[in-house]
């Protein structure tokens, strides 16, 4: 047997459809791409505590099995997805705000666009002027068959009003990209033919115009990761088994988990961004060797990201920290068996620290006043259609909505922080901060993913 290499390890996870009955890894579970894990059991042995005039232990009786471990990834909005569902407790998964619905053609007069068969497709362009950010999102479904002839030489193209979309946060409608399409639809046979800017839901074609090469994304998600509700008949998080394949004779399975922890660090920009879980199990047993079966996406890099401090970036900021946990308490059971009944969580917690340059006493002086802020992290990465860029015709380059995380908390203070005087070094200031509930929005803090995954439930 050869010696087991972390190289040829994996790391599993998977619903459990019953707590604490393990999940069958071997058919579809979910790979999670890690660097690293920290899965254990522990099972204490208590010593025989009878006086029996002799000081040597004469053995010792089983105790309660306990499993914990965690995991460290390097972020890509696709895989992070699942862990932060089960830290979470619940996602609202939705198809992100465009135009969706199939754009209305009509042949008109006039014109010279040359006779024939067209189909189109239209996709929302959006901008972020805070983060100078942007998108094109998600196609629509194919128009309906328009026919040009010779006397009727101007197709219509006609899509929803785009003041009625409800875009993301921050977002703000740009205008409307125009693809001409194949007659079934087919992803990657759009062609893109006109940029309408403005919120206006209509533009006729009607003249020869060269094809450009890029092609609109196919859907994208956002997965809004909202803090589960406590109720007395339902567990706020869900229960899943994780499989840790070790390269040698066989797996371990940890069943009865719940997650407890979910932590991220930004720093060294030239890294990618550091994900970390936590989580607590009831025990573990071997199984046989798992097969992985990874989905590979490019991780979201530290200097793709943008900190914005009540609505305004921060171009200072060096570092971030945030710690979320749920708190989790083991709950006892005297039945026959010699693993813990559940974990429940407690209040769950917001921690952070931003490490910023410091330039100014700005971040100082909110500390010595006890000022609230605002907190918002956007990081957008590898875009989910290669293809999808174009040229707004002012030089601006605009490419497919990313892959992509955002974090939002409403109600920061810090709670210590300051830079201090040492060598001939750059000064550089940490700010611990904590964050909590903020009554317009109901959450410490809210998490939103974005890929083309339709839902982690």
């Amino acid at each position: 047997m050869g010696v087991g290499q972390s190289w040829g390890g994996a790391l599993l996870l998977k619903t459990e459809s019953t707590y604490g009955t393990g999940a069958d890894l071997a058919k579809a579970a979910t790979t999670i791409p890690v660097t690293s894990e920290t899965f254990a059991v522990e099972h204490p042995r208590p010593v025989y505590g009878n006086i029996l005039t002799s000081r040597v232990a004469y053995g010792t009786a089983p105790g309660v099995i306990s499993a914990t471990g965690g995991f460290t990834m390097e972020a890509d909005a696709v895989n992070v997805g699942l862990p932060l569902f089960y830290w979470n407790g619940q996602a609202t998964s939705t198809a992100l705000a465009g135009l969706l619905t199939k754009p209305t053609v009509t042949a008109g007069s006039g014109g010279a666009l040359p006779a024939g068969e067209y189909y189109y497709k239209v996709a929302a362009v959006v901008r972020n002027s805070v983060l100078g950010l942007t998108f094109v999102t998600g196609a629509s479904a194919v128009s309906d068959k328009a026919t040009a002839t010779a006397e009727n030489g101007t197709i219509t193209i006609g899509w929803t009003n785009p003041t009625t979309l409800t875009l993301p946060s921050g977002w703000a409608y740009f205008g409307t990209a125009v693809y001409r399409t194949a007659k079934d639809g087919a992803s990657g046979s759009e062609r893109f033919l006109h940029l309408e800017t403005g919120t206006g839901a209509s533009w006729a074609d009607a003249t020869t115009a060269a094809l450009g090469t890029a092609t609109p994304p196919a859907t994208i998600y956002q997965h809004i990761y909202v803090p589960a509700a406590v109720s007395a008949a339902t567990h706020p998080l869900g229960g899943f088994s994780v499989g840790v394949l070790k390269d040698n004779d066989k797996s371990e399975q940890y069943i009865g988990c719940r997650m407890n922890t979910f932590g991220l660090s930004l720093g060294d920009q030239n890294a990618p961004v550091e994900v970390t879980f936590e989580a607590m199990a009831q025990t573990a047993f071997s199984v046989a060797n798992l097969t992985p079966s990874p989905s590979i996406v490019a991780p979201l890099m530290n200097w793709q990201a943008q900190v914005l401090q009540n609505n305004t970036a921060m171009a200072t900021v060096e570092a971030l920290e945030l710690t979320a946990t749920n708190n989790l308490e083991p709950i006892p059971q005297l039945a026959g068996k010699n693993y813990v009944r559940d974990f429940y969580p407690g209040e769950r917690t917001v921690t952070g620290t931003l490490t910023v340059a410091f330039e100014d006493h700005d971040q100082w002086d909110k500390l010595l006043a006890g000022t609230a802020f605002e907190l918002s992290l956007w990081i957008g990465g590898q875009a989910t259609t290669a293809l999808a860029s174009f040229n707004d015709g002012l030089g601006n380059t605009i490419a497919s909505w990313p892959y992509g995380m955002r974090v939002d908390l409403w109600n920061c203070v810090y709670t210590g922080g300051g830079a201090n005087l040492s060598g001939r070094d750059r000064l550089v200031a940490q700010f611990p901060f904590v964050s909590t509930m903020d009554s317009g929005e109901g959450e410490e803090m809210q998490v939103t993913v974005y890929n083309q995954t339709a839902s982690y439930a």
